[in-house]
């Protein structure tokens, strides 16, 4: 093939065009560069190592660094900024939450790194003063943790607090919801342990149910609590039980709810006359495939399984979407990698999870106050914005509340089959979501679900 004359010269100008454009990009002026991007700082505050707690950073910082890097990819969301975290250690040398040190580690992150938001604590008595700190900061503060129902009642301490995760609050609105819909007006009793140490998860579980009910009309309210630490006497406390209460909500172990109810059973409270409440949030009773919580594999099992037809167990409802899923599968990956840990499939994931949904949620809120003129430092507006809206998140819809809370469903499992023992709750298909319920046609333990 001859070339045409032409051909030489083409390459040279190529040639050139590439060069000119070379020197344009080392010469141009400062003033038609691409502007740098503005950082945005994450301060999670949160315990380190002990994996005990839903959201101590090697559960949650994995989530963390997703949603990071979800909204850095996002071309659509914050385009102006970057995303980035530091970390603050809230536990002691005791592997505890402490109340002391979480506004230290606050303190030291405002003045090293001047955070745009606090994310966590997740600890009740650790969050308290870190949200007062964050109010007076002018800083909004995002946490899945936080439960307690001290906490509903935002101003003026905790004004820029916001909740992307369950609640104790909306589980006793849920518990209430039961009693008015089925009209039970015997006495309730909430019996549960409390050693008064660490962050007392049944003494503020029980403070939610305990709010709500209580200010049901015609119902006598009564609580028990005891400690799991020393000797417990089970005939006694199943007496106290039988001298107080009908309908029976109980917090503590697994383990000594079995004891429990086994004594329960040889007192002949099993037959229909109680009905018995299990509150297990994360379902650590129901782990097994399938859920047999009653099964030890000792000469008590049988009788367990037959006590166990008078409780139904209240957990948190794990999420159903895909995107559930697939934040799960991200999350281990990203915990195995970067932060040295196994996360295994439990309920404490959904924490994870909300914690994640959090994390967006706040970047949405900002890019709104952006696009409205504010700046990001707006922390009224930014919070504002967070609250009374849904945003679909890896935990399904989040839908916050007009006081920063999230709406959550629970789910209430009982024993299906009573030859098995199995343990099920309704599928998300059923009416009344999300208050999952049994009807109790004669006695407590006789019920069916409504279809």
């Amino acid at each position: 093939m001859v070339p045409r004359a032409g051909a030489p010269l083409l390459l040279l100008w190529a040639v050139a065009a590439v060069v000119a454009a070379a020197l344009w990009g080392l010469f141009r002026p400062a003033s038609a560069a691409q502007p740098p991007l503005q950082p945005l700082t994450i301060a999670a505050v949160l315990p380190q190592n002990n994996t005990a707690y839903p959201w101590t950073w090697r559960r949650v910082g994995p989530a963390v660094r997703l949603a990071r890097d979800a909204v850095n990819r996002d071309p659509a969301l914050l385009p102006a900024h970057r995303l980035r975290y530091v970390f603050g250690n809230c536990e002691d040398n005791q592997g505890i939450c402490s109340e002391s040190i979480a506004p230290l580690a606050a303190m030291e992150l405002k003045f090293s790194s001047n955070p745009d938001v606090f994310v966590g604590p997740g600890c009740i008595y650790a969050a308290a003063p870190v949200a007062r700190f964050a109010g007076h900061w002018n800083v909004p503060m995002v946490t899945a943790g936080a439960a307690a129902y001290g906490f509903n009642q935002r101003s003026p301490e905790y004004p820029l607090l916001t909740r992307s995760g369950p609640s104790h609050g909306k589980l006793g609105r849920y518990v209430a919801h039961l009693h008015r819909r089925f009209a039970w007006r015997r006495r309730v009793l909430f019996v549960y342990n409390d050693e008064k140490t660490d962050d007392r998860p049944c003494f503020f579980a029980v403070e939610g149910l305990y709010h709500e009910v209580q200010a049901l009309r015609n119902l006598t309210v009564v609580d028990i609590p005891f400690r799991e630490s020393g000797p417990l006497d089970y005939a006694a406390l199943v007496q106290e039980i039988v001298q107080k209460g009908r309908i029976v909500y109980v917090c503590c172990s697994p383990g000594t709810f079995r004891n429990l109810m086994l004594s329960a059973r040889r007192a002949g409270m099993t037959g229909g006359e109680f009905a018995f409440f299990y509150i297990d949030i994360f379902g650590e009773s129901l782990r097994g495939r399938p859920p047999l919580p009653w099964r030890r594999g000792d000469e008590d099992d049988s009788e367990a399984k037959e006590a166990y037809a008078a409780v139904m167990v209240i957990t948190y409802r794990e999420p159903e979407n895909p995107e559930y899923g697939r934040f799960v599968q991200d999350l281990k990956r990203c915990a195995a990698e970067f932060f040295n840990f196994t996360i295994e499939d439990t309920l404490m994931n959904y924490i994870a999870g909300s914690f994640y949904d959090g994390i967006l949620l706040y970047a949405h809120a900002l890019n709104e106050t952006l696009a409205q003129g504010g700046t990001t430092r707006d922390a009224g507006t930014i919070t504002g914005l967070m609250w009374n809206r849904t945003l679909r998140g890896v935990t399904g819809l989040l839908t916050m509340d007009e006081h920063g809370d999230r709406e959550t469903d629970f789910s209430l499992w009982d024993m299906t089959d009573t030859e098995s023992g199995t343990f099920q709750f309704p599928p998300s298909d059923r009416r009344y979501k999300p208050f999952y319920a049994p009807i109790f046609a004669h006695r407590p333990t006789d019920f069916h679900f409504i279809l």
